[in-house]
């Protein structure tokens, strides 16, 4: 796989979204965010990996506030 693969978390500022954040993936495909306890997760499904496709791990984010 060429380069280094990033996904990015955006804010909506109320016209826009904003960048935020970006990190490592491994061609992200889908991603959603839950709220247990108060803190705050995102989990992103990924589908690439440079030795075998569509195998691999999901990956959770504890995200700070």
């Amino acid at each position: 796989m060429d380069g280094d693969p990033r996904s990015r978390v955006y804010r909506w500022d109320g016209t826009a979204f904003e960048p935020v954040q970006s990190f490592s993936t491994f061609g992200g495909t889908d991603a959603s965010s839950f709220e247990p306890g108060g803190e705050r997760y995102l989990v992103v499904s990924n589908s690439l990996a440079p030795d075998l496709r569509f195998r691999v791990d999901s990956v959770v984010y504890r995200l700070a506030r």
